[in-house]
């Protein structure tokens, strides 16, 4: 999702963020507590459970669509 600002109202559990920019590089990983909000610069932020494997910033990200294409209408 495109983002400036993350929030955690109405969140149970503290979540990992992942800032990617444009070009797919991670900027940033940060912890985004219930009912807080993070501020980020990134183009893309990816909202992970705080026990999956979380890359460092500087990584890059390869990632393929999942669907071929639109199906049409």
């Amino acid at each position: 999702m495109k983002a400036r600002r993350v929030h955690g109202r109405g969140m149970l559990e503290p979540v990992r963020l992942v800032s990617v920019d444009a070009g797919g590089c991670i900027c940033a990983v940060a912890l985004l507590e219930p009912r807080r909000f993070v501020r980020t610069p990134a183009a893309y932020v990816l909202e992970l459970p705080l026990g999956a494997s979380t890359p460092a910033p500087g990584a890059r990200l390869e990632a393929e669509p999942i669907l071929g294409g639109w199906p049409d209408a």
